[in-house]
Parts: C-alpha cells; structure tokens; sequence
C-alpha cells in the first residue's frame, strides 16, 4: 500500500517529467581529405596507435569497397521548463558552438556540453579550420 511520501514522490516525479522535453539526432558529418590506400599501406608500418588504425581503415576498405565518406555525428537536447536548454554534442568541440548556440537560444538559459554520446575527434569551426593548426589542420 503506497505511503503518503511515496504518493507526493510520484506526484512531483510526473509533474518532472511532463516538464523535460528531450530529443537525440544523428547528422552525417562528412571526413576532411580521405587518406589513399598506398596512404594506408605506408601507414600501416608505423608504431601504434597509427599502424593499427591504418590496418582496421584498410581492413573496412576491403570489406566495403571504399572508407565512410561520413561519421554519424550525435546532437542531443534537453529543454528543462522554461528555464533550461542544455545541448549535448559529441567529440571534443571548440568554443564557437557553444557562443553561437547561446546567442541563438538565450546565453542565460543554454548550456552546452561536448564529449558527450560519442568521443572520436576535434569538431572544429569554420573559423577554426580556416586558422589550420592543431585543432583545424
């Protein structure tokens, strides 16, 4: 038999719920510049991590006739009320998104969060891959 707290619990627990909108979508980001297979081939005599990537890339080459032109990127959102939108993305993301998501939403009300879903890369800018560098080159 459900105990007054245990009612009142659930009572705030539903209204919660009917408050936090969420959503999750993949987008194709698409590769920079493709290595070559003699790219690979070269790659492959190196010390790891870069000889054993070079062998898994040429491993899915064979199996799939090409390397992924694409990576499923993962954007994620959470709208809590009216207060709160915090935007999770994947990968480790330069400062740009977050400024730019804040100035399009509200700084006082976004909250961007990277490294989330998914870790495979640097997710530069335009402004960033213009620069080069380490995290545009």
């Amino acid at each position: 038999m459900p105990t007054a707290s245990t009612q009142r619990s659930n009572h705030r627990s539903s209204r919660w719920r009917r408050r936090v909108k969420t959503a999750y979508q993949e987008i194709d980001l698409p590769f920079g510049k493709l290595p070559t297979r003699a790219e690979l081939e070269l790659t492959t005599k190196e010390p790891k991590p870069r000889g054993r990537w070079a062998t898994y890339l040429l491993a899915e080459w064979d199996r799939n006739g090409q390397l992924p032109a694409t990576y499923p990127y993962p954007i994620q959102a959470w709208r809590l009320g009216n207060d709160l939108t915090w935007i999770l993305l994947g990968g480790e993301v330069v400062v740009d998104y977050s400024l730019r998501l804040k100035a399009e939403l509200g700084p006082k009300k976004t909250w961007v969060s990277s490294y989330s879903n998914d870790v495979m890369a640097y997710i530069p800018s335009r402004r960033v891959l213009g620069e080069g560098g380490y995290e545009g080159g």
